[in-house]
């Protein structure tokens, strides 16, 4: 049912309408519902011209269609917030998909150098450890047999044979613990080679441990 603005005249004329005392019982009801409301149907006003001694037309005079105001819901705090974490799940799916085909080159540099500054600190050490502990085990060759026999060319042999023997073993130790260490290095390099995200790498590999 179509509604029109209630004017002031319209008002006016309601409540002129309601002082006659001719008019009937239902009429006066239902002209007195509409008193003080916002809006009046347009079946209404055509009764109230009726009853009353305005024209319809003139009724309608600075009066317009009327539209009910939209209701303003309230405000979910819960729903507001399940918005705003979908919201911050399809940025942060979008940003995955910007830069899974990114390769990180070296995001540990600084651990890599100090790791590296480490191992030519150790290598340089090797040689002297290798000299030291053949030196060592010559010693002790020499003066154990020197002591129990007096033999000087003996006691230089078996000096001689631990020193070679020890390093030997100390040669093969070096040359395994090499093998192992490269082996842990080139694992490290394919893991950094790994494009962001991808299963195996080492943002990969961090963010599910966090």
């Amino acid at each position: 049912m179509t509604s029109l603005v209630a004017t002031p005249f319209i008002r006016e004329t309601i409540q002129q309408t309601l002082s006659k005392q001719s008019l009937d019982q239902k009429k006066r009801e239902k002209f007195q519902e509409y008193l003080d409301q916002e809006a009046i149907p347009v079946a209404t006003l055509k009764e109230l011209a009726k009853a009353s001694s305005v024209y319809f037309h003139e009724l309608l005079v600075g009066t317009k269609i009327y539209v009910p105001p939209k209701e303003v819901k309230p405000i979910d705090p819960a729903r507001e917030a399940h918005k705003a974490k979908l919201r911050k799940a399809a940025q942060d799916r979008d940003y995955f998909r910007m830069v899974k085909d990114i390769t990180v080159e070296n995001p540990l540099g600084v651990q890599k150098d100090r790791v590296e500054m480490q191992t030519a600190l150790k290598d340089a050490a090797i040689p002297l450890n290798l000299v030291l502990t053949s030196v060592g085990a010559f010693a002790f060759g020499y003066y154990f047999v020197y002591w129990s026999t007096g033999q000087f060319l003996k006691a230089m042999a078996t000096g001689m044979g631990f020193a070679i023997i020890i390093f030997l073993v100390e040669v093969i130790l070096f040359i395994m613990r090499q093998q192992k260490e490269q082996r842990q290095y080139e694992t490290h390099e394919k893991e950094e080679l790994l494009p962001f995200g991808v299963p195996g790498s080492r943002i990969h590999t961090k963010k599910k441990i966090d």
